[in-house]
């Protein structure tokens, strides 16, 4: 009894080993084990002996499959260390390639500048002005502030006081107005008092609230990002090899369109699509703007 319980334990073994055998087998080891099913002969020893077949060529076609694959590899090997490597520019002398016409630099770069001057080709009368009336439109009509009024020279300074904290940083901006040795700048305390600086802060705008387009989530500086690419564009110096790459714009606030890529060096800000030149001079820039999921089916109708 207990010899024919085995007998059938180990037949239903077999069978499941030959099911899992033909899972991992090709044509070859499928047509062996039709062969072994087929047979009447009911001898035990004569199926495990057809079963070992069976594994021994499924071992000895997986070792082949291996070793062409191992050999494959070791010629695409030898090929790339046969190739000789050379590190130099691509000819410009192509035939789709059409010669570079010699440009006469512009004039601003022809002549002396200085770090105001080229700052001033970029904000000019026509920014600053943007700056001031949008600054005060939104300090009367949306904060019903009616005695607050700036003008271009102020916001010139304001502009200042922003580059020499960019330049010489503290861990908080009132910290310029402290009678602290250590901290205390003279230049930014004597152009501007602290509290103006705080009301410039609080009312600085560049853009109507009452103009926003609901689509542009940078709606609020969209003026002055289209001037300043008109600018960009305006004194390019003229040059053929270009690059089109990303930029990341620090920046740790909240805000719809802000990023997180961990293996960058700025990981938290606004990326932008930036055109330059080999020396990073920035022809045109284009913020990049994440679109939301549509939701779908029931919350759509919400």
């Amino acid at each position: 009894m207990v010899l024919a319980q085995m007998k059938i334990l180990v037949m239903r073994m077999m069978e499941l080993w030959t099911i899992c055998l033909v899972t991992r087998c090709g044509q070859l080891q499928k047509s062996l084990l039709h062969t072994l099913m087929a047979t009447k002969s009911e001898s035990l020893a004569m199926k495990t002996a057809m079963i070992m077949t069976v594994k021994m060529t499924v071992t000895q076609n997986q070792v082949k499959m291996n070793c062409r694959h191992s050999q494959r590899k070791f010629v695409l090997r030898i090929n790339l260390l046969n190739r000789d490597w050379q590190t130099r520019d691509i000819s410009s002398n192509l035939p789709t390639q059409k010669p570079w016409p010699v440009i006469t630099p512009p004039k601003f770069l022809r002549e002396h500048q200085t770090p105001t001057t080229l700052f001033e080709l970029f904000f000019d009368d026509e920014i600053v002005d943007l700056i001031v009336v949008n600054t005060n439109n939104y300090a009367r009509q949306d904060k019903g502030n009616h005695v607050f009024t700036t003008n271009a020279d102020e916001i010139r300074i304001f502009l200042a006081v922003l580059l020499i904290s960019g330049y010489s940083t503290l861990p908080r901006r009132t910290m310029y107005w402290e009678a602290n040795p250590d901290s205390h700048n003279e230049a930014v305390a004597e152009s501007m008092s602290r509290n103006r600086f705080d009301d410039l802060m609080r009312f600085l705008h560049v853009s109507d609230n009452a103009n926003l387009d609901s689509a542009d989530r940078f709606t609020k500086v969209r003026p002055l990002y289209t001037m300043l690419n008109e600018r960009c564009l305006q004194f390019y110096p003229y040059e053929q090899q270009l690059s089109i790459d990303e930029s990341m714009v620090p920046y740790f606030g909240i805000h719809p369109s802000k990023q997180f890529l961990r293996l960058k060096p700025v990981r938290f800000g606004c990326k932008l699509w930036t055109l330059a030149t080999s020396l990073g001079y920035v022809i045109q820039f284009r913020t990049e703007q994440l679109q939301t999921r549509k939701p779908s089916g029931i919350l759509s109708c919400l």
